[in-house]
């Protein structure tokens, strides 16, 4: 009995996995960022939304993720860094207020700050080229944004690193709501 649960158990993962490789992928070809070469790159969607991104360079790659990110969730993850900012009540009013007031306390806008001088060499670039991609994409695609959210437009490096620590702090508040 249980050869016959593992075969079948092995052929509905082959099946499975078939019609995967089987199922076309949505294609965009990018151009090269500002750091390098115009060249095609290429963004390649699963039917999950996933982005699979091919890219000469870290820098190409890096600023089609944050292309790709702004591509799948805009909105979201600019809600994400206004708040990072400590600036939402300012941006979306006043149920935003204890999360603003939370995130100034610890000093995350200013931390994201110190955290941009602090990246290396090799990574500074590569920062630099997902805020890009971030930026280009809401240029491109206005239309794509809300407008209670393009307020928050242009992201910066600190945005980016600020978000990271608020993310976790906010997360662990019950009273932080993020409506």
């Amino acid at each position: 009995m249980t050869r016959k649960i593992a075969a079948v158990a092995i052929i509905l993962t082959a099946l499975v996995t078939a019609a995967l490789i089987a199922a076309p992928p949505v294609s965009l070809q990018r151009g090269g960022t500002a750091q390098s070469a115009p060249r095609q790159n290429e963004i390649l969607w699963d039917r999950w939304g996933v982005p699979h991104i091919f890219a000469a360079t870290d820098a190409d790659a890096f600023y089609d993720y944050g292309w790709a990110q702004m591509n799948n969730h805009a909105n979201l993850i600019l809600r994400l860094y206004g708040t990072a900012r400590g600036r939402a009540a300012e941006y979306w009013g006043e149920p935003y207020l204890d999360t603003d007031k939370y995130t100034r306390r610890m000093g995350i806008p200013q931390r994201g700050q110190a955290w941009v001088a602090q990246q290396s060499p090799a990574f500074a670039p590569l920062l630099k080229a997902f805020v890009a991609g971030v930026n280009d994409y809401a240029k491109e695609h206005p239309s794509q944004i809300a407008p209670n959210m393009a307020v928050v437009l242009p992201i910066t490096e600190a945005d980016i690193l600020a978000d990271r620590k608020s993310t976790r702090l906010n997360s662990s508040h019950s009273y932080i709501s993020y409506a």
